[in-house]
């Protein structure tokens, strides 16, 4: 009896350590996205098992509210200190993470243990066919339904943080005051209603001789497994309204920008029909200019007539572009990206072409922010280079533009393109969704690729 007795304090201890496992592995999974320093990820998890199983070989009891929360706020504050050198500790975003486990990890426990029970009687019925139970048999159940109580534990549990973290936006994001009360409102009643349901589980437990609440209504089970599941499905339904809330934000704040950058280009078109204005100006002139170079060499004023040929030859010079691809709009964005990558010491490569059915509105957009990026990608590659070609497929109009990079890509789940290295993610990276938001006018797209040392963003637009 007591070999058997010994055995079921094995199995139990193994037990506790295989939940407080299941649980850190997906508390880590869960939080993994919004960690800077990743490397350190395994902290968090060790830090919870730690306090987990030291909470549970000490002599001192707590209660299970009090037990879980050390744990997660142990993982809490490994995870502030390995981001502290980061400068982007995001805190109130990691209170929530930790929050939603702390809620989650309680309702998938509560929402297994129906199905613990359906597995346990199945299992019975398997093994004691007489009606009459071994203390052997007791044992072997007993493993059975440790082992398939623990494989149910983790995939419900997985399942949850899995399912909050799809839904979850704008990982790389902090969370303001108004959206971290709205998200934490669902989790305040599932703490409350933890609290209510121990309670009353306590006392029946204490003043009814034939056990708790849950053996006295057993009918009552699938009602509470019920309210279980309406409790978790409103934690990722809020994270998802934070999200569409976020999208329409952010929607708002592009269509700004691309009104911004319209009048930026329809300044800079007026600026140019200056510019050329000045050069038919200076072509009426040219007569004259010839007329007055003639009388100094006629006079043998050959020092200023030499002057007066250089400060002529300048004029020119300002006033012509020297990006030639067929639209003087595009040639004077081209012109400022070659000059830029000039100074920046960037090999700068241009073969495009003006293709006649889109708006030079729309290119411009295209190009400025195209050439942006692409200069600030390549400006601190070891062979810096930008190459900007266009083409034609039957109706396609194909733009490509490649940089030297050395790095890696970050991709946006809700997006789908690579986010900015940039701190302050409100106001940058919206260029390349300018680029795409352009190419769909047209019923065209964007495609971006990296590998061998470059970047390429491919542009298709249709011509009609």
């Amino acid at each position: 009896m007591e070999n058997i007795d010994m055995c079921y304090e094995i199995v139990l201890d193994v037990e506790i350590l295989l939940t407080h496992m299941i649980a850190a592995w997906c508390y880590c999974y869960l939080i993994k996205p919004f960690m800077t320093n990743r490397k350190y990820l395994w902290t968090v998890g060790a830090s919870y098992v730690a306090v987990m199983e030291t909470l549970w070989v000490i002599p001192y009891s707590l209660s299970n509210f009090c037990a879980y929360f050390l744990g997660v706020a142990a993982g809490f504050t490994v995870m502030v200190l390995t981001d502290l050198k980061s400068g982007r500790l995001k805190i109130l975003q990691k209170i929530f993470l930790v929050y939603t486990f702390f809620s989650v990890r309680w309702l998938v426990q509560s929402m297994s243990a129906g199905i613990e029970d359906i597995m346990s009687a199945v299992l019975t019925s398997l093994f004691v066919s007489d009606g009459i139970m071994t203390e052997y048999e007791g044992f072997w159940i007993f493993v059975c339904d440790v082992t398939m109580a623990r494989i149910v534990s983790f995939a419900t549990m997985f399942a949850a943080v899995w399912i909050i973290r799809k839904v979850y936006a704008y990982k790389d994001e902090e969370l303001t005051k108004a959206e971290f009360v709205m998200l934490c409102v669902p989790l305040m009643s599932v703490a409350l209603s933890y609290e209510v349901k121990k309670f009353y589980e306590y006392k029946y437990q204490s003043d009814v001789a034939n056990g708790g609440i849950i053996d006295l209504y057993a009918g009552h089970n699938m009602a509470f497994s019920l309210y279980y599941m309406i409790m978790f499905a409103a934690i990722p339904a809020v994270i998802m309204m934070h999200g569409k809330i976020k999208r329409a934000q952010k929607n708002e704040y592009e269509n700004e920008r691309y009104i911004e950058q319209l009048d930026n280009m329809k300044q800079r078109i007026s600026e140019i029909e200056g510019l050329y204005g000045d050069i038919r100006n200076l072509k009426h002139d040219i007569g004259n200019h010839i007329m007055t170079m003639e009388c100094l060499y006629k006079r043998g004023a050959y020092e200023e007539a030499e002057r007066y040929l250089i400060s002529l030859k300048n004029s020119f010079n300002t006033l012509l572009t020297e990006v030639k691809s067929g639209n003087p709009v595009t040639d004077v964005i081209l012109t400022q990206g070659q000059k830029q990558a000039q100074e920046k010491g960037i090999e700068f490569i241009c073969d495009f072409h003006y293709p006649e059915g889109i708006d030079a509105f729309d290119l411009s957009i295209i190009l400025s922010n195209a050439i942006a990026n692409a200069l600030e990608a390549a400006l601190f590659c070891r062979n810096p280079f930008v190459k900007i070609t266009s083409y034609r497929r039957e109706n396609a109009c194909m733009l490509e533009i490649k940089n030297s990079f050395e790095g890696s890509i970050t991709y946006d789940e809700i997006t789908g393109l690579p986010q900015t290295t940039k701190s302050d993610k409100k106001q940058h990276g919206f260029g390349l969704e300018s680029i795409r938001k352009t190419a769909r006018k047209y019923f065209g797209d964007i495609d971006i690729s990296s590998g061998s040392g470059e970047f390429t963003l491919c542009v298709m637009m249709m011509i009609q």
